[in-house]
């Protein structure tokens, strides 16, 4: 290597703000927000000389410490697998991830409700160019040249900004042609995706990230060296309901002093499901009284009213007299802390900063510290009923000759195997659906009738599956999918051992629905033709720009871009399509193993907000 030559590790991203779908189906999802590489990735030391071989990584090599890089101008980091391009992205730092099923999709539909469908370098012909649009030229990959004088593969970002996908010089660069890139998304032998867990793209609540594996099945995403801090939803039962719940409100353990915010709420009387999102690190305990609650107001003082009453400093608290309040966590004044036998205080308020407690006896000098927190309910809302159960931990079956609504909290039944769970999701797409099922108490099987109440509703199609997490580190680099069994805000228990150490991890699920069928007469599609339609109808699948429909001609709507797939082993997804043909933003190709590595292969991340 000259001397004085350093590598390149400036990246470039596109922050994809968040928008509605507009294609039908599509109007109540909500794309975008979150930032993608703009260009397709390359090795920091790459650089376009003929001959040449600047690279930290060679061909087919492990990714190991070596980020890739978003930038212009240099040969793309070809012949990676799909598990070494994971590393890639996350050893860029903490936020970043290989771009994944939701975030292809956001850009392929955002270009195509802009009607800028971008142009690429598909056309191999040198210069490079588009197919359609000759004289839309690029600069040559000299050092793929050099190695293969019959290709002529472009430079990332080299070509004109039609080849952006907003046709603008600010656009996200050549998802149409250069290479196949690989996303997180996988397909198994019976046609089925594997998509992502949820879609939620947060640093914290995505299903994708870094953390460490240790007892050979535990993995921890707290924050501390390489992790990311996560921050995943859990479910928690109740009963013995007081006053009800609204989702957003905060929910407080009077025993543990567990915190959370609630993002969903399903109410069966004195029984029910919250879905929270916890606020602090201690976790619910099994029979404590739950109470919703505002956000807490930070306590600076209590001292005597001269009354015998505590009264409690909280700079603009905002309460009225005879509202509830519950406290927690004060020092010294000890007797202002709330119980389970005491869950709330009625309150006089004196002024905006203070407030007494009524019925309370001051006894011990205050200390420091402690919060207060407006109880929306009656006194304690809700006793909890079980321990916290992770959002991961849910298993989820298909099922399609429904005669009958689910409803979300019903108990379902297998009728031949007697395992039951409760629903707490159901994408429901006419005759056929997914269950979301908590607790499932064994493996339902296949094509027996779904009961609720003895009463049959659908029948199953396939068998209940638990959430994977994909790890590219396991099986020597090779990457394997492991069941989690349970999940909390930020661990994972996986059946299976990946190796101790450093763990990349992307959470998926698997949607018992052949993607290789066609979606309006069942049969067979064809390996190679070009996409007519999306399944854009199929709650399940929709977020995903996925093929429902295909022919050898295909519709420009869709950028007549193909789909390739075969179902002979477990395949991973890739997108944008090669310099050689075959290109298209909408392009899916589900053909070839994790492994896999080509010349017409590449990768970009995302990143997380």
């Amino acid at each position: 290597m000259p001397s004085g030559y350093k590598k390149n590790y400036q990246n470039h991203g596109v922050s994809i703000p968040p928008f509605k779908g507009v294609d039908t189906g599509l109007t109540d999802v909500t794309f975008g927000g979150f930032e993608l590489d703009k260009f397709i990735n390359s090795q920091p030391s790459a650089i376009n000389e003929q001959g040449l071989a600047w690279y930290d990584v060679a061909h087919s090599g492990a990714a190991g410490s070596v980020p890739g890089i978003s930038k212009p101008g240099d040969p793309v980091w070809d012949w990676i697998t799909f598990p070494q391009a994971m590393i890639a992205c996350a050893n860029k730092g903490k936020g970043y991830f290989l771009s994944t099923d939701v975030m292809w999709a956001s850009v392929a539909f955002l270009a195509k409700k802009q009607g800028t469908l971008p142009h690429g370098n598909n056309n191999n012909l040198n210069p490079p160019s588009a197919t359609g649009f000759t004289t839309e030229i690029a600069t040559l990959d000299k050092h793929l040249k050099a190695e293969s004088p019959t290709y002529n593969r472009a430079l990332p970002g080299s070509g004109p900004a039609t080849w952006a996908h907003n046709h603008l010089a600010s656009g996200v660069y050549d998802l149409n042609g250069l290479v196949y890139e690989w996303v997180c998304m996988m397909m198994d032998t019976n046609g089925y995706p594997q998509i992502s867990a949820n879609l939620n793209l947060s640093y914290g609540g995505s299903p994708f990230g870094r953390g460490t594996v240790s007892d050979t099945s535990l993995v921890t995403a707290d924050g501390a060296g390489v992790n990311w801090n996560k921050a995943w939803e859990t479910w928690l039962k109740y009963d013995a309901e007081e006053a009800g719940f609204t989702a957003e409100q905060s929910l407080l353990g009077m025993t543990s002093g567990a915190t959370a915010l609630i993002s969903q709420v399903i109410d069966l009387g004195a029984t029910g499901l919250l879905r929270i999102r916890r606020t602090s690190s201690a976790a619910f305990q099994d029979n404590e009284v739950i109470s919703s609650a505002t956000t807490a107001k930070t306590i600076s003082g209590a001292a005597n009213n001269g009354a015998g009453l505590i009264r409690i400093k909280a700079t603009a608290h905002g309460y009225t007299t005879g509202q509830l309040v519950t406290i927690k966590s004060v020092a010294g004044t000890v007797e202002a802390n709330n119980t389970d036998t005491n869950p709330a205080w009625a309150i006089t308020v004196v002024d905006a900063d203070y407030f007494d407690l009524n019925e309370s006896t001051f006894t011990n000098g205050y200390v420091s510290g402690g919060s207060a927190y407006k109880v929306t309910g009656v006194g304690g809302v809700a006793a909890s009923n079980g321990a916290e159960i992770g959002e991961f931990a849910i298993t989820y079956l298909g099922y399609d000759g429904q005669t009958a609504a689910f409803a979300l909290g019903d108990t379902v039944t297998g009728a031949t195997t007697t395992h039951n769970g409760i629903i707490v999701s159901d994408s429901d797409c006419g005759t056929f659906g997914t269950l979301g099922i908590l607790g499932a108490t064994g493996v339902f099987q296949d094509n027996e009738e779904l009961q609720v109440g003895g009463a049959t509703k659908a029948l199953a199609v396939g068998t209940a599956q638990s959430c994977q997490a994909y790890i590219p580190e396991a099986s020597g680099g090779a990457g394997a999918s492991y069941p989690i069994t349970t999940s909390s805000p930020n661990t994972l228990t996986l059946s299976g051992t990946p190796a101790n150490g450093i763990a990349t991890f992307w959470i998926h699920k698997t949607i018992t629905r052949d993607i290789t069928l066609r979606t309006d007469t069942g049969l067979a599609m064809t390996n190679g033709h070009k996409i007519d339609s999306l399944r854009d109808a199929d709650n399940d699948l929709k977020s995903f720009a996925l093929p429902g429909t295909s022919s050898a001609g295909g519709s420009a709507s869709y950028g007549n871009a193909y789909y390739y797939f075969a179902k002979s082993a477990a395949r991973a997804a890739l997108r944008g399509g090669p310099f050689s043909g075959d290109g298209g933003v909408f392009t899916l190709n589900v053909y070839y193993p994790p492994s896999y590595a080509s010349l017409s292969i590449g990768f970009r991340a995302g990143k997380v907000l």
